[in-house]
């Protein structure tokens, strides 16, 4: 069936955040899908941490697997212990377990911030039509990549 995503761009300093719907990201993540031009959006106004988060992080071990906090942060957007909860059994007992209540304490603190309908409004032209501006440069500090836009 394939796994869903959402797109979430956060900052941690401020803890605000977008969290966006991407459904499955082969078939919706495409340049002017409302998801990815909010995180396009926001990328453009600062340096957001962004990331496309699977729903399979709630399911056998693959919480444990992340040893990043910037990660666990961006999951804490949009799941909380409760969501955990109901799809691990016997979740205190796992070795992961301080990482899900890591992730429960911080999904309290974050402001939502809706920016989809001013980022489709951004890359609307004169004539109606959509047109994503690619220009500059994209940068991923994780992998140590420069993207040019152009």
């Amino acid at each position: 069936m394939g796994q869903v995503f959402r797109a979430v761009a956060y900052d941690t300093e401020t803890r605000m955040c977008s969290v966006a719907y991407a459904d499955k990201f082969h078939a919706n993540c495409y340049s002017h899908r409302r998801a990815v031009l909010a995180t396009q959006y926001l990328l453009r106004e600062k340096a957001y941490n962004a990331m496309w988060s699977g729903d399979d992080v709630l399911i056998g071990e693959a919480v444990g697997s992340i040893s990043d906090d910037n990660v666990l942060l961006g999951i804490s957007t949009y799941r909380n212990y409760k969501d955990f909860k109901l799809n691990i059994p016997n979740l205190r007992a796992k070795p992961y377990y301080e990482k899900v209540k890591f992730i429960d304490e911080n999904s309290k603190l974050w402001k939502i911030i809706e920016v989809r309908r001013d980022a489709v409004e951004s890359y609307r032209d004169e004539s109606g039509a959509y047109s994503a501006k690619y220009s500059g440069f994209l940068l991923n500090h994780t992998q140590k990549l420069a993207i040019d836009l152009c």
